[in-house]
């Protein structure tokens, strides 16, 4: 009976233990998708989405849900079955949450146990020329 940590804990600490739990990361992906999905649809530029690149935790995948291929199949949501490319890793960066619609950015983080997905999208002709003005009228 005893843990062991990486780091010296002093009396009045703060620590949280971290639990993989197969359904509640399955549904906090599906909660991301289906956010992404509505705000994709009040965001004014009408990107479309052509492919994702994915990196997710080496901990998920087989191991975690039992079959291959949850969490790629949720991220293919967003591009209507369009092509994914990733790779796993020990530590994924990241916001936390969405990031980029309506130009939100974020503060990115080093995660562990996560899918952090970037969706690439086209951008219509007539919106990239209105861009490119006011960056011209800015300069």
């Amino acid at each position: 009976g005893g843990i062991a940590l990486g780091a010296s804990v002093q009396k009045g600490d703060s620590f949280c233990f971290q639990v993989r739990d197969k359904s509640t990361a399955q549904h906090d992906l599906e909660l991301m998708v289906q956010r992404a999905k509505t705000a994709r649809i009040f965001e004014e530029s009408q990107a479309l989405p052509m492919a994702a690149l994915q990196i997710s935790c080496v901990a998920r995948g087989r191991g975690l849900f039992g079959i291959p291929n949850v969490d790629i199949t949720q991220v293919q949501e967003l591009l209507n079955g369009g092509p994914v490319a990733g790779f796993y890793a020990n530590g994924e960066i990241g916001p936390v949450g969405i990031s980029g619609f309506n130009g939100s950015g974020g503060e990115c983080f080093l995660h562990g146990f996560t899918t952090v997905a970037a969706i690439l999208c086209e951008y219509p002709t007539d919106k990239i020329a209105q861009s490119n003005s006011l960056m011209d009228a800015w300069e």
